[in-house]
């Protein structure tokens, strides 16, 4: 099977702070990894457990810091939120179909950010291993440039699609994990889902 790299730092769209990654070349050099997957009911209880598998790649970043990235296969999906759900710029729901790529396995943290650009922008909270935020997208497109240049791959911003399709991981619930969400399952505030 042939995965193709669509190398992309992702700027979480409601948020715009924190960057995201995905790489575009031929891949066949993919590890196969487990994790575990849950789906909750209504009330957000945990209703099914499963172990499921994916490949991935790590790239080497310099001075032992890695990016590591999970291959998405590609397919179609239904974009944006059903009728009574979610927000105005995201009707009417409609089919997308999305090429294969890889994306990062995590959000690009600190040390990642200071391995490819050599600066580390002011953060809430400081820790190599913690996400990178209050980026631009002028810096990501920067550090995309910075990464293809240092990797010898093509770097992009993903679109909006690619970015939601790999969120949904192929559920078509109101969230991946089932009709609800809770704190355990996504780093919000649990004050409402």
């Amino acid at each position: 099977m042939r995965f193709y790299w669509q190398c992309m730092a992702i700027v979480l769209p409601k948020w715009r702070s924190r960057l995201e990654i995905t790489m575009t070349t031929e891949r066949t050099d993919l590890d196969t990894f487990e994790f575990e997957v849950v789906t909750v009911n209504q009330r957000g209880e945990i209703v099914e457990r499963s172990v499921e598998r994916a490949q991935q790649v790590a790239q080497a970043l310099g001075h032992g810091v890695m990016l590591e990235m999970v291959a998405i296969p590609g397919g179609v999906f239904r974009m944006g939120s059903r009728a009574g759900e979610g927000y105005a710029d995201e009707h009417p729901q409609h089919s997308v179909r999305v090429a294969p790529f890889l994306m990062g396995k995590h959000q690009v943290t600190q040390e990642q950010w200071e391995a490819v650009m050599d600066w580390t922008p002011p953060y809430r909270c400081q820790g190599a291993t913690r996400p990178v935020d209050r980026v631009s997208w002028r810096d990501c497109k920067e550090f995309c440039q910075r990464l293809s240049a240092k990797t010898g791959r093509a770097y992009r911003l993903p679109s909006e699609a690619e970015w939601e399709y790999a969120c949904r991981a192929g559920a078509t619930t109101r969230f991946y994990v089932g009709p609800t969400i809770t704190t355990d399952q996504a780093n919000y505030v649990g004050e409402h889902t």
